[in-house]
This record gives C-alpha cells, sequence and structure tokens, in this order.
C-alpha cells in the first residue's frame, strides 16, 4: 500500500490557480447574464431596429448564446469534478493533521461556489426560439429541395 504525503506547495498552486480560474468564471457568467437580459428582456431583441431589417442575426445570436451556455455548464461540471478529485485525494493524505484538511476543505468548498453555474433568466427562451428558427430553416430547406 502507497502513503501520500501532501505536498503543501503545490496544493497551494493549485488552489490559487482554481482560485483564479473562478473568479474568471464568475466574471464570463456576469458577462453572459447581461447579454442575455438584454436579448431576452423587453422587446426580445427588438430593440435593435423598429423596421426588423436585423431580423436576420437573430439565429446567429442565438447561436451564440446557446453555445455560450453550454460551454459555461460544461466547465462548471469539469471545475466541480477536479475539485471533488481534490477532496478525494486530500483525504487519503497521511502525516496532515486535522486542522489543516479542514482549512483545505473549506477553500475547496470556496472553490466550489466559484464554479456553480445558474442560467441566466430568458435563456430558456432564447434555447426554445433557437430551436424553432432551426426547425423553420430546416423546413424551408426540405421545401425547396422537394421543389426542385
Amino acid at each position: 500500500m502507497a502513503i501520500f504525503k501532501l505536498d503543501s506547495d503545490k496544493f497551494n498552486q493549485q488552489l490559487a490557480s482554481l482560485s483564479e480560474g473562478g473568479d474568471k468564471f464568475q466574471e464570463a457568467q456576469k458577462n453572459f447574464r447581461s447579454g442575455v437580459q438584454i436579448e431576452a428582456g423587453p422587446g426580445g431583441g427588438e430593440h435593435w431596429s423598429g423596421v426588423d431589417e436585423l431580423d436576420h442575426f437573430k439565429t446567429p445570436l442565438h447561436a451564440s448564446f446557446v453555445a455560450i451556455d453550454d460551454e459555461l455548464k460544461s466547465t462548471s461540471e469539469r471545475q466541480h469534478a477536479i475539485i471533488a478529485n481534490l477532496r478525494e485525494s486530500l483525504k487519503s493524505f497521511q502525516y496532515i493533521d486535522d486542522q489543516e484538511r479542514q482549512s483545505y476543505m473549506d477553500q475547496l468548498d470556496a472553490l466550489d461556489s466559484k464554479f456553480e453555474y445558474i442560467a441566466p433568466q430568458g435563456m430558456q427562451a432564447i434555447a426554445l426560439a433557437f430551436k424553432g428558427s432551426v426547425a423553420a430553416m430546416a423546413k424551408a430547406a426540405s421545401a425547396t429541395k422537394d421543389d426542385k
């Protein structure tokens, strides 16, 4: 059976790196939430123009929102898994006192909360609108193909 000893310097570097990543994740989530709220807010994107000349940009914009939402979800899940693995490894270390172990566990709990992703209000409506646009385009393409 192997005995693992905690390298405090390496572990602290890992925690610092995760903390920095968590700060960036929170900033990205905040910026994304602002964009979704503008798009999904009153008027739902109609704030661009009163004559609808920019409507053709809605589908690519919504596709971007859906892709970013998916990426934020995936990033959150990956980081939660990394933090869970660090917790498990911390439990297996020998020659670490309970106070130090608990201190690291508290830091991991704080990091875990930094990577919590909650889809912004309005994202579900954007995703549904995007799926509807894609379905309409597929139907139109199919009808065009049938006409030939």
